[in-house]
């Protein structure tokens, strides 16, 4: 018994004195990574990479995507394990990979940096770091704050497992890029000439400057030091930098990102650092003082715009653009400079006029423009950038008008500068208000019931900041003219001429016609017509309508006006559109053989107008129904009757402005001249070559289904079904072949008689005229007449690495589009979410893929018109290529 006793009592003491020895081995190689340091010769000291939990992102969240970040000591991991591959194996060093996890379906990207670093981003943009290493020649295991991945590669594909919170997972990949070396060989622009925005985990920052002949420029956002004695060389993707004392870095670009690791010295632990492109650009040699300078411009992830105000002594006033003012601090060497505002940094580099910059913000890196507007607040004659300009070489405000929104409410102003100090502020309601003003050289004071607005005149344009119950806001106007009361202008009579805008109280269009002898004719939008009197002295005219008022201000081709109605005061604007009915002072070329498209606005449904020789007249409605009628012209004016419902209209150069009546209700029109009339061709007698070969666009108008016909000269007509569109190919010996959005063939035939073309498929019959680039056409199908077009495909630039940027018109939102090489696509939404998809390009046609939601798109210039279907519910959009 004593002696089992002695045998267990030893058998404890060496347990627990194993546990201690583990212990203590734990200890030993976790206290070192409470403190590291790293630097390039005396820099700063940097900390490790800040990882947070991978969280499953849900797709188009409210939310911008943040990198998780923390304001106290961080914990390192332990060095990760140097990786390199064994001859025959896979190279991953320097590559990017993208796929979905299938548990959830959303896509991420992977970039497995040198070091066994790993960066993954989310679909929403969220950034998670963790490692990597090499298990087998094409095998290898990720670690992601303890989450698992497992992947096998599989040529350009890679097929893995994972758990997250305990739950098995399957996940894909594809090869995205192939940096540095391995399979697939490296594809990357030079950085030679570039500026980047350099930042480790701490948010320590330099500029780096990569100069050619392979000298890097680095210079300490804190503290201005210049690094100029170090290296930089790239091979393909894969960019490394040298230092002294044997400090290197090493990291993959990314189209306008970099990222990588980085290490003080030969056995120094390791850190690792992100980088966003400046600029295309190294010269800093051409900037002048930014001090008592203003610029505006916006911040690309929420697009909203400040204004900042560079102050002497290095002090920074910045103003959002609900007003809210910010103070901090600039540093500027040559072209470039530093700012900090809260701890908050930005970077940027001076182009002439124009400021390239980005900037972290919890941790989140953005980039921003801003453009030159003028000097900064009280700030006069001085140096700078555009040199200040003394008082006395402004002109005076006193009798002009100036029109603008403030950006707190974006309701627009009126201002009119009277004598005396006086001023009148015009609401966009109509209300006035009236207040006071003072003018001292570019700037002046604004005093309204006790509310105050200070602004800086530059040009035709004034940039001021207010507070209005205690809340600071900005705002900006333009000259529109002379001021109420103030006006010496002298105009020409308006009578016989006619102008159309909006009463912006209810922002119905009126329309206005100046007849001889002081009559006035006022047609509203729904086609009611009021009869007045006008009358006009110099730049002014006064209209009486019923009783009712309006006074307005002739600038040009414009009317700026105020007018009172059942005692409520209110603004109105007008654009002359030409001669007014019954003056007959202006001739107009013959309609016969003219076609003319355009809406009706009490239904808002187009209708196609061809006006045929002998008074005969053909209106095709939208849904493809003929209406037979005549008309009559005398002059500009002209005269519709069908089937006893009649219209007037009046020809503007290419446009027809007109009122009708349809069941006793009174309606306004508009058409615009599209060519030459169907069967009319008694005016203009087109001729067009073969439409073999050629490629073309089309949407019928009944059900909307767009698609492309390609015109091509093989021996049939060719209609090929692509993801959403139509394409169709007329080819030689009058054979046809088209394919329905769906996928169905139809067979049919097709002949061509100068501008004219026929289409034969199944019975069902089409016709069209050719106009340049444009098909018009109609077309009978189960006895259901339907009208058609078509627009020419032509050849446009490649799309890879242009930007884009503009709304969809569902939700009125705005999105960035980045055409990234091989096929892949960034799109950040207006409230910074990025999301990554495909591309493809054929001639001016793209078509896009993001998480299985599709996009089709036809290049314009510079502009992109495109539709979409998201969760089934088809859109519009459009974007501008900046």
């Amino acid at each position: 018994m004593n002696q089992n006793s002695s045998q267990q009592t030893n058998a404890a003491l060496r347990t627990a004195l194993g546990l201690l020895l583990v212990l203590a081995a734990v200890l030993a190689f976790s206290l070192p990574s409470f403190a590291s340091s790293s630097g390039k010769s005396g820099a700063a000291v940097r900390a490790a990479t800040q990882t947070g939990p991978e969280a499953k992102p849900n797709r188009e969240s409210g939310q911008k995507p943040t990198i998780t970040t923390g304001n106290h000591v961080r914990i390192r991991r332990p060095p990760p394990i140097v990786v390199t591959p064994s001859a025959g194996s896979v190279n991953l060093i320097g590559t990017a990979w993208r796929g979905p996890d299938f548990d959830d379906n959303l896509t991420r990207t992977f970039e497995f940096l040198p070091g066994g670093n790993l960066k993954m981003t989310g679909q929403d943009g969220t950034v998670y770091y963790g490692t990597w290493s090499m298990t087998g020649a094409n095998r290898f295991h990720i670690d992601i704050n303890d989450y698992t991945r497992e992947g096998t590669v599989v040529g350009n594909v890679i097929n893995g497992t994972g758990v997250v919170q305990g739950r098995p997972f399957t996940w894909r990949a594809t090869r995205i890029s192939s940096p540095g070396g391995g399979t697939g060989g490296a594809v990357a622009a030079s950085v030679e000439g570039t500026t980047w925005d350099w930042r480790d985990s701490n948010d320590h920052g330099y500029v780096y400057e990569f100069l050619p002949g392979g000298q890097l420029r680095a210079t300490d956002t804190r503290s201005g030091q210049v690094i100029t004695n170090s290296r930089w060389s790239q091979q393909g993707a894969t960019v490394t930098m040298m230092f002294d004392a044997g400090a290197r870095e090493q990291g993959a670009v990314s189209g306008s990102q970099m990222g990588g690791t980085g290490q003080s010295g030969a056995g120094s632990d390791q850190y690792t650092w992100t980088a966003n492109k400046i600029t295309d650009s190294v010269n800093r040699s051409t900037a002048e003082n930014l001090e008592g300078t203003s610029w505006r411009g916006p911040d690309h992830d929420d697009n909203l715009t400040r204004t900042f105000e560079f102050l002497s002594g290095g002090d920074l006033k910045m103003t959002g653009q609900d007003g809210t003012v910010y103070h901090g601090r600039w540093r500027q060497s040559g072209n470039l400079f530093h700012i900090d505002i809260n701890d908050y940094t930005r970077e940027g580099m001076i182009v002439g006029r124009h400021i390239k910059g980005s900037g972290f913000v919890s941790g989140r890196p953005f980039s921003w423009d801003a453009d030159y507007v003028g000097r900064a607040s009280g700030v006069g004659v001085g140096g700078g950038i555009g040199t200040g300009t003394g008082s006395g070489q402004y002109g005076s405000l006193l009798g002009t008008k100036w029109r603008g929104p403030d950006f707190d409410d974006n309701l627009t102003r009126t201002y009119d500068f009277n004598p005396g100090g006086d001023l009148q502020m015009t609401g966009q309601d109509g209300t006035v208000y009236h207040g006071t003003w003072t003018q001292t050289g570019n700037r002046f004071h604004i005093d309204i019931n006790g509310y105050t607005r200070d602004g800086v005149i530059n040009g035709d344009v004034i940039d001021g900041t207010g507070v209005v119950q205690g809340r600071p806001f900005t705002w900006r106007v333009t000259r529109i003219g002379s001021g109420g009361g103030g006006g010496v202008s002298q105009a020409g009579s308006v009578v016989g001429t006619t102008w159309r805008g909006p009463d912006y109280d209810d922002n119905l269009v009126r329309t206005f016609e100046f007849h001889s002898g002081g009559n006035l004719r006022m047609t509203g939008q729904d086609g009611t017509v009021y009869n007045g009197t006008w009358s006009q002295s110099g730049n002014r005219i006064h209209i009486d309508i019923n009783g009712y008022t309006r006074e307005a201000t002739i600038q040009g081709n414009h009317l700026d006006g105020t007018g009172v109605v059942q005692g409520r005061p209110f603004t109105w604007s007008a654009e002359r559109i030409g001669s007014g009915s019954g003056t007959g002072s202006t001739s107009a070329s013959s309609l016969v053989g003219t076609r003319w498209r355009g809406p009706d606005f009490d239904d808002n449904l187009v209708r196609t107008y061809e006006f045929h020789s002998g008074g005969a007249l053909r209106m095709i409605g939208q849904d493809g129904t003929v209406y037979n009628g005549t008309w009559s012209q005398n002059g500009n004016t002209l005269h519709i009757d069908i089937n006893g419902y009649t219209r007037e209209g009046v020809i503007n150069g290419d446009v027809i402005d007109g009122t009708g009546l349809v069941q006793g209700r009174p309606f306004t029109w508009r058409a615009t001249r599209i060519g030459g009339g169907g069967g009319g061709g008694q005016a203009r007698n087109e001729q067009t070559g073969s439409i073999i070969d050629a490629v073309w666009r089309v949407p019928d108008s009944d059900g909307n289904s767009t698609g492309t016909s390609e015109l091509l000269s093989v021996g049939n007509l060719y209609m090929a079904a692509q993801a959403g569109r139509i394409v169709g190919t007329f080819l030689s010996g009058g054979n046809l072949r088209m394919t329905g959005q769906d996928g169905t063939v139809y067979h049919g035939t097709w002949w061509q008689r100068g501008n004219r073309i026929h289409i034969d498929i199944n019975d069902y019959t089409r016709d069209a005229t050719i106009q340049g680039n444009h098909l018009d056409g109609t077309g009978v199908v189960q006895g259901r007449p339907f009208t058609w077009s078509a627009e020419r495909v032509v050849s446009a630039p490649r799309l890879v690495g242009t930007r884009w940027r503009g709304p969809d018109y569902d939700d009125n939102l705005v999105r960035t589009y980045r055409f990234l090489p091989r096929g892949s696509l960034t799109m950040i939404g207006q409230d910074g979410t990025v999301y990554h998809g495909t591309w493809t390009q054929s001639g001016n046609r793209i078509h896009i893929d993001i998480n299985n939601y599709t996009r089709e798109g036809t290049i314009q210039g510079n502009h992109i018109e495109g539709t979409g279907v998201v969760q089934g519910r088809p859109f519009t959009w459009s974007a501008t290529r900046f």
